[in-house]
């Protein structure tokens, strides 16, 4: 196997996700997942909102609830920072519910993630999950967008770690996922962290290319080790059509 060095001899680009790939990701988890009240239906048809809330047993009182419509106008006209000072009187009210809280720490997040300020964003996202008014499903949502933000933010490991415990409780690792988790343990030149998920990125590939190689390659030179898959193996030492790392 080829010696390709130290961590920064590695070019990850195009290897796995970048990291404006990653945030762009993020983005789109924020607007169609995370944050469910930002939708066109809750600011144009509040009332509706408020019953499909109360039917899950989760709604917003009138005064709390007319201070967030205001907060969701800016939002929506890409206003953020009027907005955070609207949300930030919104959870300055006395005898919030959790529900009320939680929806107003997600929105906080999102504001600041648009904002570029992704410790905030962070911080947010961590309050919405422990106030207490988030369904199940919901939470596990939100941490997956915290692990995002982390890896994105350069935080890598703890960001990794946070997605690899979302995946172990049952979480479905899509490609993306698999992506990030690569890049992040790699990043973070945590090598026996970041190998199985290589493996599993590479045993995707098709058809496989000269970065596939390269990285598992990398790391498995890295760890002074040899590949335990006989089909990884294979296909890192045929010739016969395939391409390997000189």
């Amino acid at each position: 196997m080829a010696d390709f060095g130290q961590p920064a001899d590695l070019n990850l680009e195009g290897s796995v996700m970048t990291l404006s790939k990653t945030k762009t990701s993020l983005r789109k988890w924020l607007c169609l997942g995370a944050v469910a009240v930002m939708t066109a239906g809750f600011v144009a048809t509040p009332t509706a909102f408020a019953q499909d809330a109360a039917t899950e047993g989760r709604q917003f009182g009138a005064k709390a609830g007319e201070v967030v419509n205001e907060a969701l106008q800016f939002m929506n006209s890409n206003q953020y920072n009027p907005a955070l000072s609207k949300l930030n009187e919104a959870i300055a009210l006395s005898e919030l519910n959790p529900y009320e809280r939680s929806t107003i720490y997600q929105m906080q997040g999102s504001a600041y993630y648009e904002l570029n300020n992704y410790g905030q964003a962070i911080s947010s996202f961590e309050n919405a999950i422990n106030a207490g008014g988030l369904l199940p499903n919901e939470a596990d949502n939100l941490r997956v967008n915290i692990a995002q933000l982390l890896i994105g933010n350069g935080q890598y490991a703890q960001g990794a770690q946070m997605l690899e415990n979302w995946i172990n409780r049952g979480g479905q690792a899509k490609p993306n996922h698999v992506d990030m988790l690569v890049q992040a343990w790699v990043q973070s030149e945590n090598y026996s962290k970041a190998l199985p998920w290589a493996e599993k990125w590479f045993r995707a590939a098709s058809p496989k290319e000269r970065k596939h190689f390269d990285l598992l390659n990398f790391l498995y030179n890295n760890l002074g080790m040899q590949p335990v898959d006989s089909m990884i193996t294979y296909q890192l030492s045929d010739e016969n059509g395939r391409i390997i790392p000189e």
